[in-house]
């Protein structure tokens, strides 16, 4: 039968559900793996730097790890060259299962270590980034080496599975617990290392909008921020194409209403471009004083889930912003004209007021139907 035969197919064959329920996970499994460029054929100078942090900062891992990876490579060209997984070529694998699990939970488990160091405010995040970037960088190459070559195995264990899974209806269930658990799985540690990695990059391009950083520690050393974006920029690409996606950056944000003597300055936009969250849409933006005990010069923002104020100094020079709270705390907003000044507007939530004036150039017009649109929104 065409089971007994499992071999290695062209995704664009048809549907493994037309071969039968036993064939068609494995062979699933097996399609998705054979459109995943393994990160060893993603070969230009960023990728070969970040292996060579990798090589550099875990030097005692290093051996076994690369061990691993050319092993996996290996039994996968000898699969497809044979057109099928027999016990010869899956044998080295086998032999080396604890090693597998072992470097992948260990990457794993430095991954989210890193993710958890990332879960404060965002100058707690900047700051994170700038002191362990070559150590992000090390575990992330090295948890996509150890979970593909992971990855590799329990895919050619589920092709030899599926050898004998109409023999067996035991043996049917193996194979389907046994792809459902490795999807799962995979599909887990890939959005760790894609969260990570995402992040990572949009502190690194907001750094490099910053006056204050133009390099960063770097295995001893320093590098310059153009390096370290590069390499980020790098691995989440080489991340998203072992996923079948496309990497794409941010379209720079510009407010639906923006309100602004002169227009929205560029620098103030491409800053809050990296360091809002991804996705978000700037409804409004605006050149504002906050009323504390003494004015200041802020950026009044509004998302569709919150509303923040930056500090203009703090944004410029560290990408800082002051205040984030949820709409949802609204409780009431009050806008106010004023005679030869510019209006006030005030928002009250379930914590804390919060008064905002505008300078004369607010006073009327199109700045003021602005203002008033902001308020509004």
């Amino acid at each position: 039968t065409v089971v007994a035969q499992a071999r290695f197919l062209p995704v664009e064959m048809a549907p493994a559900a037309a071969l039968g329920p036993a064939f068609a996970p494995a062979m699933v499994l097996l399609a998705i793996q054979l459109q995943l460029a393994s990160i060893s054929r993603k070969v230009d100078k960023n990728i070969e730097l970040t292996r060579d942090v990798l090589r550099a900062i875990h030097e005692d891992q290093w051996a076994s790890l690369i061990g691993l990876h050319e092993t996996s490579i290996r039994a996968l060209q000898e699969a497809d060259a044979a057109g099928t997984v027999n016990n010869h070529i899956f044998a080295p694998l086998a032999t080396r299962e604890a090693d597998l699990s072992k470097y992948r939970n260990l990457f794993a488990g430095f991954v989210k270590n890193h993710v958890k160091n990332l879960d404060g405010n965002a100058r707690s995040r900047r700051s994170y980034v700038k002191q362990n970037f070559d150590q992000i960088i090390a575990d992330s190459h090295g948890m996509l080496m150890a979970e593909f070559a992971w990855y590799r195995a329990q895919v050619l264990r589920g092709v030899l599975i599926s050898q004998d899974s109409l023999e067996s209806e035991a043996t049917a269930r193996l194979l389907s617990h046994h792809v459902e658990k490795t999807k799962s799985e995979h599909a887990k540690a890939m959005g760790e290392v894609t969260n990570l990695l995402a992040e990572v990059e949009s502190q690194v391009r907001l750094l490099a909008l910053l006056p204050a950083v133009r390099n960063l520690p770097f295995t001893g050393k320093r590098r310059s921020l153009d390096d370290a974006l590069n390499m980020a920029e790098a691995l989440a690409t080489a991340v998203a194409d072992l996923r079948n996606q496309l990497h794409s950056g941010r379209e720079t944000l510009a407010p639906a209403v923006p309100v602004f003597k002169e227009g929205t300055p560029d620098k103030v936009a491409d800053i809050l471009t990296w360091a809002l969250p991804e996705n978000a849409q700037l409804l409004a933006l605006a050149d504002a004083n906050q009323e504390k005990l003494l004015a200041n010069n802020v950026y009044l923002g509004i998302t569709d889930n919150y509303f923040f104020v930056a500090d203009q100094s703090d944004l410029i020079k560290e990408g800082a912003i002051e205040s984030v709270v949820p709409l949802a705390d609204v409780r009431y907003v009050r806008f106010a004209e004023r005679t030869k000044k510019g209006p006030k507007l005030d928002i009250i939530t379930r914590d804390e007021n919060y008064s905002f004036t505008f300078d004369s150039w607010a006073s009327e017009g199109t700045a003021l139907e602005a203002t008033q649109r902001m308020a509004n929104v």
